[in-house]
C-alpha cells in the first residue's frame, strides 16, 4: 500500500486570523493567489518557478495560504487586482494618497514572461514591474482625453 505523504490542505474552511473576507482568487497550474478585503496577497500550492512569492526553496509547496513577501503581503498594501499565469503572478495596488498605479510580478521567468532580467530564471518574490507609457499621462493628458489610460487589471497567459 503506498501513502501520499502530500500535505493535507484545510483550504475551504481556512481564512485570515482577522477574519478579514475573500475579495478574488486566481488559479495557475498548480498553484492560487488569493485577495483578501484588507488588501494582503496569499498564495498556496505549488512553488517550482517561485509563484508563491517567498524567500525559500522554489521545491517546497504549501498546502496553506501563506503572505507574499513584501509591501503586498501587509494590510492595506493597496492591490485591488491579482491574477495567475501558468507559472507566474501579477498583482495591481494603487497608492491611497496620489493614486499612482504599481504593477508587481512574480514567478517563472525564463523566457522574460515578467519582463524583466532574472538570472535564476524566475522571479521569487513580488518585483515591481514597468508599466507601459500609456500609464504615465499627465492630468492635462487625462482631462483633454487624449487617449487616456486607466489601469483596472492585468491578466497572464500560459506560459
Amino acid at each position: 500500500m503506498q501513502h501520499d505523504s502530500s500535505p493535507v490542505s484545510t483550504v475551504g474552511r481556512w481564512h485570515p486570523a482577522d477574519g478579514s473576507k475573500l475579495v478574488h482568487v486566481d488559479c495557475g497550474r498548480r498553484h492560487a493567489v488569493a485577495l483578501y478585503e484588507h488588501e494582503p496577497v496569499w498564495t498556496l500550492g505549488d512553488n517550482k518557478y517561485g509563484q508563491l512569492g517567498h524567500y525559500v526553496d522554489p521545491t517546497l509547496s504549501n498546502a496553506e495560504p501563506q503572505l507574499v513577501e513584501g509591501p503586498l503581503g501587509r494590510v492595506n498594501s493597496g492591490c485591488f487586482a491579482i491574477c495567475s499565469g501558468w507559472f507566474d503572478i501579477l498583482a495591481v495596488t494603487r497608492d491611497k494618497d496620489s493614486g499612482e498605479v504599481t504593477l508587481y510580478g512574480w514567478g517563472r521567468n525564463d523566457k522574460g514572461q515578467l519582463g524583466v532580467i532574472s538570472t535564476q530564471g524566475h522571479v521569487l518574490v513580488p518585483r515591481v514591474l514597468k508599466l507601459s507609457l500609456a500609464s504615465k499621462r499627465t492630468p492635462t493628458d487625462i482631462d483633454s482625453n487624449e487617449g487616456a489610460t486607466s489601469t483596472q487589471s492585468a491578466c497572464c497567459g500560459a506560459d
